[in-house]
């Protein structure tokens, strides 16, 4: 039988080279996670440790005077991990567990030194076997309390953690099992076991597991590495089995070996037999890194239909998020930016965001996911972005047909408005001729109507015609000036800087001021006592914002959906245009209007100015 001794050797050799090549990976990729820095120290202690165990089956005795110090320090590794369990678990590495941890490490270290870690001597077929002797016993006593330490923290945040933040802390616990499996196998001979220690053949996995059931959750360009190496894996154990079954053949037929065609033809068998187990290996390599992530294409188009029959952001966001929980069995919440809240709250969400090239979507929350639902967002983060940009093109194609038709709309209303305005005047003029005659009380009253027909001809006509306005820079509060004068109403205070300059047109900014100082006016019903505001300021950005503030009755809560429509009026004797008109202005200027709250005012008009404006044409 052969020497099993070689393999254990192996074992060591492959977990001291191991724990140092992922020491090196966490601290050139990986120093983000939480605790990744006492995890460098438990896997580069762990390596350290194994190696002391290795010098002992490599050089024999005269390694122990190194071993022995490695060996003896277990218990600064453990106090190590139970750093890196309070820091992994509760975002935080510094308290007085920790301390208290290392400081017990430190102590029961320097007691096994003193009291003699163990000796080394011949067992089985190994020539030299390391046995714990007082001090070592103490060690492995002390290492075993601090690693339960660890987990029990770890079970701990495992009860108070998230869905998907439970799995990573469950796949770091699994892996301490499997290295708890591992060092069993050192103590078989102060145990008394005659058994070759078949577990410790699992230490080069142990750090490997742990390191990889933190970083495929928070680290995703691990898991291509663990797709590529677990397909190897599986194609070598199937191309070993058939390997294994030619030699039991060859045996079975009493010939050292096959003769050259036959070898020749095995050899190809097994290459072709690879090439068709690599697509299949590779799926189910797929499925067992991205557990619960597998995306078909028949889910993608499944996904694409689902989303392309929604009408606005809102119902896409929550259509969006319904659709991805159900795929990956967990919560998940859609915010774009800009439309309502971006809170997220414990839940794992998209967040779609405005880019100069279109929509884009990014996970937010992702970073606790196991890498198969994190694989899928990743996937439908790019149908959702698809969906939002058509959705976007929708809703310009559709605002531009609207405005289209508006347009159309007004045209024709301005030629209709043209029409009554000459058909109605001539016939106007005919009636104030005909009460020239009349009473003066009579008089009085039919040249006030026809000035109100005539105030309504003229608004129905500026609304219905096409505003082009001309710009130039202005100075506020000389056009402010300007269009207050004549006005012998409501006093009206101005809080404008000074050389405060907005490009406006100068007629369609005195328009629009003397219709929203008319109207607070006439929300005052004359009360000279009371004031109305004027008031300017300069947003960061450039912008300009003017207010037009009273403190009269305020807009009925009827008209404000309609304000800004024709004919739709606050006050008694209005025409129904003037907001309307002050809306259109602003819409050519590149601006607009809004009704805002203002404290100590019961209405306040905002008039918003673009920061630069392109030049046009005077109608």
């Amino acid at each position: 039988m052969a020497d099993p001794a070689p393999l254990f050797d192996a074992a060591l050799a492959l977990t001291v080279a191991g724990g140092l090549f992922l020491g090196l990976l966490i601290w050139r990729k990986a120093r983000p996670v939480a605790g990744a820095r006492p995890l460098i120290g438990f896997v580069t202690g762990t390596a350290a440790g194994v190696f002391g165990l290795a010098l002992i089956s490599w050089v024999g005795p005269a390694a122990m005077p190194v071993s022995a110090v490695l060996i003896a320090a277990s218990p600064l590794v453990a106090a190590a991990f139970l750093h890196f369990a309070v820091a992994f678990g509760a975002g935080t590495g510094r308290n007085r567990g920790v301390l208290g941890g290392y400081g017990f490490a430190a102590v029961a270290t320097l007691a096994a030194w003193g009291l003699g870690i163990g000796e080394v001597r011949p067992w089985m077929s190994f020539a030299d076997f390391f046995r714990p002797g007082t001090g070592g016993w103490l060690a492995v006593g002390a290492t075993a309390v601090l690693a339960a330490a660890g987990h029990g923290i770890l079970a701990l945040a495992w009860r108070a953690a998230a869905p998907m933040r439970r799995r990573q802390i469950a796949a770091v616990m699994a892996s301490g099992l499997l290295g708890l499996a591992a060092c069993t196998g050192f103590l078989f001979p102060a145990l008394g076991l005659d058994v070759f220690p078949l577990p410790a053949l699992l230490l080069p996995g142990y750090p490997v597991v742990l390191v990889y059931g933190i970083l495929r959750y928070q680290f995703m360009e691990v898991n291509p590495w663990a797709c590529r190496a677990v397909t190897w894996l599986m194609l070598m154990a199937v191309l070993a089995a058939v390997t294994g079954a030619l030699a039991a053949l060859a045996a079975r037929l009493g010939a050292a070996g096959l003769p050259f065609w036959p070898s020749w033809g095995a050899a190809t068998a097994g290459l072709v037999a690879a090439a068709l187990l690599w697509t299949p290996l590779r799926a189910l390599a797929d499925r067992l890194v991205y557990p619960g992530g597998r995306v078909d294409p028949a889910d993608l188009e499944r996904w694409r239909a689902a989303l392309a029959t929604v009408e606005d952001l809102g119902q896409l966001a929550e259509r969006a998020g319904a659709l991805l929980a159900a795929h990956v069995g967990t919560p998940v919440t859609v915010t774009v930016a800009g439309e309502g809240p971006d809170e997220f709250g414990p839940a794992a969400g998209l967040r779609l965001s405005d880019a100069p090239d279109g929509r884009t979507c990014s996970l937010v929350g992702w970073h606790d996911a196991p890498p198969g639902p994190r694989h899928a967002a990743q996937l439908f983060a790019g149908v959702l972005a698809e969906a939002a940009q058509r959705l976007d093109r929708a809703q310009q194609l559709a605002a531009a047909f609207t405005e289209q038709r508006r347009q159309a709309y007004l045209a024709e209303l301005g030629t209709l408005a043209a029409s009554i305005a000459h058909d109605l005047r001539n016939p106007l003029n005919i009636v104030a001729m005909a009460a020239a005659d009349a009473a003066p009380a009579v008089r009085a009253e039919i040249r006030e109507q026809l000035q109100r027909m005539d105030r309504l001809i003229g608004d129905l006509l500026d609304y219905a015609g096409a505003w082009r306005v001309e710009r130039r820079r202005l100075v506020l509060a000389d056009e402010v000036d300007a269009a207050l004068a004549g006005h012998a109403g409501t006093p009206v205070v101005l809080e404008i800087p000074d050389g405060l300059a907005i490009e406006a047109d100068a007629r369609a900014l005195r328009r629009v001021l003397v219709n929203l100082i008319a109207n607070a006016d006439a929300a005052l019903a004359g009360r000279a006592d009371d004031r109305i505001l004027v008031s300017a300021e300069a947003g960061p950005d450039g912008t300009i914002r003017l207010d037009v503030a009273d403190r009269g009755q305020g807009v009925p809560g009827a008209v404000r959906d309609q304000l800004f429509q024709p004919f739709v009026s606050r006050r008694p004797g209005g025409t129904g245009l003037g907001l309307a008109i002050v809306a259109r202005i602003m819409a050519a200027h590149g601006g607009s209007v809004r009704l805002s709250p203002k404290p100590g005012w019961t209405t306040c008009f905002s008039l918003w100015f673009p920061a630069a404006a392109a030049q046009g044409t005077r109608r």
